[in-house]
């Protein structure tokens, strides 16, 4: 192989049939849900003020993340009453001005559109006592539909002074430990699980430091990636071992490697076996946390016990916010992979709004007649046509099952 090739690799990588870790609507029902977070805050970090609460992290005034998810899904994807959505229609009027309003008539229809959404949606996910899937289907829908972006966005804000906006920087906090956990826990059996909430339940005869338990979980977490790591090494219909076999088949003086992830894993690198400098983390790490008010990146345990941390992970959101040098880096090494190399390929990656700055990387490319191979789950021309919409090109990216994804490495060996 002489030409050089790069992979753009997403959750699908590691969810169902591969890693078996959460990806798609069950990352983002887990990060807005956000339940039992706070254990592992107060076990790694000292008490904030006002305390973090286990609960999902949208407001009762929230109603910017209703309102977006109907603009980009459409008024009928929630099975709303006759009354509910003349409602909408007439919220949705409002916001987009086309008519003239009378304040009193204004006030009636966010009225109307408030009370929609705390008894449709908010009061039943601030129950704790209901499990996830007894929601019903409106909220269950709008966990797997819902766009918080805005919503999250303009709490991003708030991290610049956190000292000044204590409930806005908690909610922040709130959702990077979900989207954690959402990760991390999927990662463990049960053995390891008992042995985390004994960590972070502080049960048995000593209640450790939060030094002690910042190790403890760091090597819990490294523990169970080693342990799946052992598990799927062999496996030959997992897409990262297709990867190296790949890698490792090529000609070392001819082949050149990239891979930009946005999974929070080491799986990536540890299956594949390459450098740091030829695999770009740009969503951050799940060893990796951040200080609230320094803004240094460094591992769990390279902090002191002062230190206010959360994980260095970038979510579903509109905008990413750069913070140190370290990020930056990863971009760059990203950039350079999707636009030098000759080939690339894109798994278990949904392309979409969630991640603008990597679309428009992919546009560029395309923009330069670049090639792009696009490995669908499900390869058909709606699928297609949605790839293309978000990259606002057609006709020149190839598309193929990902289930062909073996037979393609092969034919570029």
């Amino acid at each position: 192989m002489s030409k050089s090739v790069a992979f753009l690799l997403g959750a699908g990588c590691e969810g169902e049939g591969q890693l078996n870790l959460p990806s798609g609507k069950f990352f983002k029902r887990d990060t807005i849900v956000a339940r039992n977070v706070s254990g592992l805050i107060n076990a790694i970090n000292s008490a904030t003020n006002p305390k973090i609460k286990n609960g999902p992290v949208i407001t009762a005034h929230g109603t910017s993340i209703l309102y977006q998810t109907l603009c980009e899904n459409g008024c009928d994807l929630f099975s709303f009453s006759d009354e509910e959505k003349a409602s909408v229609r007439a919220y949705l009027e409002l916001k987009s001005s086309k008519l003239s309003y009378t304040e009193e008539e204004k006030k009636t229809i966010r009225d109307g559109f408030d009370k929609l959404y705390k008894e449709q949606f908010y009061q039943p996910l601030i129950d704790n006592s209901l499990a996830t899937e007894k929601l019903g289907d409106n909220v269950n829908t709008f966990l797997e539909k819902a766009c918080f972006y805005s919503f999250v966005d303009s709490l991003f804000n708030c991290l610049r002074k956190p000292e000044l906006y204590p409930n806005e920087v908690n909610r922040v906090i709130k959702l990077y430990f979900a989207a954690y956990s959402s990760v991390m826990l999927r990662l463990f059996n049960d053995s390891e699980m008992s042995m985390y909430e004994d960590i972070i339940n502080a049960k048995g005869e000593i209640d450790h430091s939060i030094s002690q338990k910042r190790q403890m979980i760091e090597e819990l977490v490294n523990a169970a990636q080693k342990r799946i790591f052992d598990e799927k090494y062999e496996k030959t219909d997992i897409y990262y071992n297709m990867i190296r076999t790949f890698i490792n088949e090529s000609e070392p003086t001819d082949s050149k490697i990239g891979i930009v992830t946005t999974n929070y894993t080491k799986f990536a690198q540890e299956f594949t076996g390459v450098s740091n400098e030829n695999i770009a983390y740009i969503h951050g790490k799940l060893n990796l946390f951040e200080s609230l008010k320094s803004k240094r990146i460094s591992k769990l345990t390279d902090f002191s016990g002062d230190d206010f941390v959360f994980p260095y992970i970038l979510i579903q959101s509109g905008i990413k916010p750069i913070v140190n040098g370290y990020q930056i880096h990863e971009f760059e090494k990203a950039v350079r992979m999707i636009d030098e190399s000759e080939e690339l390929f894109i798994l278990g990656y949904g392309v979409n709004s969630d991640d603008e700055h990597i679309t428009n990387l992919l546009r560029t490319r395309l923009q330069d007649g670049k090639k792009i191979t696009c490995f669908l789950y499900n390869n058909t021309v709606e699928n297609q046509q949605n790839v293309e919409r978000e990259l606002q090109i057609s006709g020149k990216v190839r598309f193929e099952n990902s289930t062909d994804f073996g037979k393609v490495l092969d034919l570029l060996k």
